[in-house]
């Protein structure tokens, strides 16, 4: 028939012998009339999450044997997988990153595919063509972006353009999450903001965390973001922002704003005095770190404004 001239898989009863004299129970796969051997064992992990088998040689001499490597099969992660980029090992967040983001494609039923650079090489060379962002200073600029996770309006956008692009997928338990939380976040901002002037904030870290800072304090704190100083090249702001890699410069810009609140590394800190200081990249030294604390997702952008009201109001005096 048709299905027999094109290719076919084949289970089989028996088990082949490899070159050490080991036995595999195998599958046979027959392309254009050529029978070739997939070891059982291997199918069964590509479907669990490895993305790749080996096609063998298979002869019979009185037993079945396994020969040559002639190729490999790739189990598919293109069609509803998505790739989530900019995990780094330096960033202390990365992992509660993953975790966030993996939370939140689960809640849409949507499949993670390669998390760059967190994952096996053999997932690294099959990735899936679409990508979601964390920390977009470590964008790999692998599959096509659908945009990033830092702050609730780019979360929303972001799974709109998964809904758009995966079709049959729940991204409204994510929007509703959104909205439930934010506005648990907004009454609490509110009620430090009857007690407690809006904070001025100097931010120190890589640009994308800065300006994602800047923009959660200015929107729900009515916070004054005296600088970003960037420890890379910063983007577009409306911010006054400008690259910042010397401690001699972050002393300078804090004496120049005198900021309520200073937010960077245990560098900063060291320079900060008397002042409220939240960490936000690394290194933070002095501090211990137990649990996977996200920046990026719902939960990320809570644990930011949870972490800087509590800064804030140790350090505050409320208003008479």
């Amino acid at each position: 028939g048709m299905m027999e001239k094109a290719g076919y898989l084949q289970r089989t009863g028996y088990s082949a012998i490899d070159s050490e004299g080991n036995a595999h129970a195998v599958i046979e796969l027959h392309i254009l009339g050529t029978r070739y051997a997939i070891r059982r064992s291997d199918l069964s992990k590509a479907v669990s999450g490895r993305v790749f088998v080996q096609l063998e040689e298979l002869t019979h001499q009185w037993q079945y044997y396994l020969g040559a490597v002639k190729g490999m099969a790739s189990v598919s992660v293109s069609g509803k997988a998505l790739n989530i980029d900019g995990a780094c090992l330096f960033d202390p967040f990365s992992t509660g990153n993953v975790q966030e983001i993996m939370r939140l494609l689960a809640m849409a039923r949507i499949p993670v595919g390669t998390v760059f650079a967190h994952d096996r090489l053999d997932n690294v060379h099959h990735a899936s063509r679409y990508t979601i962002g964390t920390n977009e200073d470590f964008g790999s600029g692998i599959g096509e972006y659908c945009g990033g996770t830092l702050g609730f309006r780019a979360i929303e956008a972001t799974f709109k353009r998964l809904g758009e692009v995966f079709g049959d997928v729940d991204t409204d338990r994510v929007f509703l999450e959104i909205e439930q939380q934010e506005e648990r976040m907004v009454r609490a901002c509110d009620k430090f903001l009857l007690r407690f002037d809006p904070p001025s904030v100097a931010i120190f870290s890589g640009f994308s965390y800065g300006l994602h800072v800047a923009e959660t304090l200015e929107r729900y704190l009515d916070a004054d973001i005296c600088c970003i100083g960037s420890r890379n090249a910063p983007g577009a702001s409306k911010y006054p922002v400008e690259p910042v890699t010397g401690l001699d410069r972050v002393k300078s810009l804090i004496g120049q704003y005198n900021p309520d609140l200073v937010m960077g590394s245990s560098f900063e800190r060291s320079v900060c005095d008397a002042r409220s200081f939240s960490g936000i990249t690394p290194p933070l030294r002095g501090t211990v770190r137990l649990t996977p604390t996200p920046f990026v997702g719902v939960h990320g952008t809570l644990s930011l404004v949870e972490q800087v009201l509590n800064t804030c109001m140790d350090k505050k005096s409320a208003r008479p």
